[in-house]
């Protein structure tokens, strides 16, 4: 057990950008207190980077979306919901770039889509299910470009 805590301590500090990814959202702001520029997020009062999670709300009140940012650009598993509020997206970013598997939902609950994807290309099998479940398609990326049959 201590060998593992050391470890990943250690991994922390050598790795960049690890203990970034690790660390947990300081604030929650209001997407009408937040403003871009140059791809990156500002809170529109103190004008500091956005760091933290970034709500979106309906008129009606419900949420639609958190966005959780670091040093003002997407990075780890964005939320969307419907209106309904079932849960739409989690969209993976990693330093303002989509990075990893995103899943998008029907409303109803199933999956929809899976999409894999590296430094903001599509990259990996994404798969298209069908609402009882069962696989749509599935299609073969490699950094973007569809892979031949």
């Amino acid at each position: 057990m201590r060998r593992s805590v050391l470890f990943i301590l250690l991994l922390s500090l050598s790795v960049p950008g690890f203990a970034v990814m690790s660390r947990e959202p300081q604030a929650i702001y209001d997407s009408d207190d937040v403003v871009e520029l140059h791809e990156t997020l500002y809170d529109k009062h103190s004008r500091e980077k956005i760091d933290g999670v970034v709500e979106s709300y309906s008129d009606s009140g419900v949420l639609l979306q958190e966005l959780v940012c670091v040093d003002g650009r997407p990075h780890g598993i964005t939320k969307e919901y419907y209106d309904s509020g079932a849960l739409k997206s989690e969209i993976s970013y990693r330093h303002g770039l989509y990075d990893g598997l995103s899943k998008f939902y029907y409303e109803t609950g199933g999956l929809e889509f899976e999409v894999p994807s590296r430094n903001d290309l599509v990259h990996g099998t994404m798969i298209r299910y069908n609402q009882d479940g069962s696989i749509a398609s599935q299609e073969c990326y490699v950094d973007g470009v569809l892979q031949e049959e």
